[in-house]
């Protein structure tokens, strides 16, 4: 009986979200709008010695797999951050690797310079010391440089 109850609620519950959002009254939002806050001396560092930083995606469809990048002398200029797969990737074994001097496609042999040229972009900003990825926003820039 109790679990009679548990599923008529339960239903009940997902038609009257249906109905709200029907009506625009529900904002989905699936998601972080921004990754971080990282230390952007420690990440600096971090980045000097191992190469970019993957910011995996968490989501269910884990389509969003970032590389976090730092080129420059200071650690509160010089970030970017992009996709980790080339432009029609879907495959998680797609990832990009880095060679040590530019990303490389496992799949299609495409390689990628250093800052990203050609993948996918996403804002980056430095307050205080941190470093934020704005996930939500996209940005899409030249081919140019990407070499197969």
């Amino acid at each position: 009986m109790l679990g009679v109850v548990v599923v008529l609620l339960l239903i009940g519950v997902m038609v009257g979200i249906s109905v709200l959002a029907s009506r625009g009254s529900v904002k989905v939002q699936l998601g972080d709008e921004e990754a971080g806050p990282y230390d952007a001396r420690r990440l600096a560092a971090e980045i000097d010695d191992r190469g970019p930083f993957l910011l995996p995606d968490a989501s269910p469809n884990r389509s969003r797999d970032v590389y976090v990048q730092h080129q420059g002398t200071s650690p509160g200029r010089g970030w970017s951050a992009f996709a980790a797969r080339a432009p029609g990737e879907d495959d998680r074994h797609c990832t990009l690797q880095w060679t040590g001097s530019e990303f490389a496609d496992p799949c299609s042999g495409t390689h990628f310079p250093p800052d990203g040229t050609g993948l996918r972009r996403y804002p980056t900003r430095v307050e205080k010391g941190k470093v934020f990825v704005v996930l939500r926003a996209r940005q899409v820039i030249p081919t140019a440089g990407a070499r197969g």
